[in-house]
């Protein structure tokens, strides 16, 4: 657990450091999926595509 904001802000920079350069992707749609408890599982619900 991050006790002081210094060690907040040394999580912060170590986070960049290990994390950077993010990697670049395309997204073409975002997927929703449904939860079905008593399967256990997510089922694929809808497709949004994304437009220009």
């Amino acid at each position: 657990m991050v006790e002081t904001f210094q060690e907040l802000k040394n999580t912060e920079k170590l986070a960049e450091k290990e994390l950077t350069p993010y990697p670049k992707f395309e997204v073409d749609f975002i997927r929703i999926y449904e939860l079905y408890i008593d399967k256990q599982r997510y089922d694929r619900y809808l497709d949004i595509p994304l437009s220009n």
